[in-house]
């Protein structure tokens, strides 16, 4: 399963887990390591697998590929004093945003 997965770049969660509905994941790389997934379920009555790879499984690799980069860009996992200090800002950028967003204001922070 592991090989499978590392060969097409995403995971499905085996429908014997749960039946009744299906996931869908895919890894976040930091320096070549897995840092974070990003997935999604939903109910297999909803949608089938295919339908669900086809139309979800782009946008979920692009996400997982902007967080990279951003990751990346902050120096996030170069040593865990620079992961803190960059987390750090990133939760204040978070909280602004937040604020400005709650005040009816653009938010300006998702690009710097």
């Amino acid at each position: 399963m592991l090989e499978q997965t590392r060969a097409q770049g995403y995971a499905l969660r085996s429908k014997d887990v749960r039946p009744v509905s299906n996931t869908l994941a895919v890894p976040v790389f930091e320096n070549g390591h897995v840092m974070a997934s990003i997935g999604l379920t939903w109910f297999s009555s909803a949608m089938d697998t295919d339908a669900a790879v086809s139309t979800y499984l782009p946008r979920m690799q692009q996400a997982a590929r902007d967080i990279e980069s951003r990751l990346n860009a902050m120096g996030v996992g170069a040593s865990p004093a620079a992961s803190r200090v960059a987390a750090k800002g990133l939760r204040r950028k978070s909280r602004a945003g937040l604020r400005k967003r709650a005040a009816g204001s653009p938010d300006d922070t998702a690009d710097t």
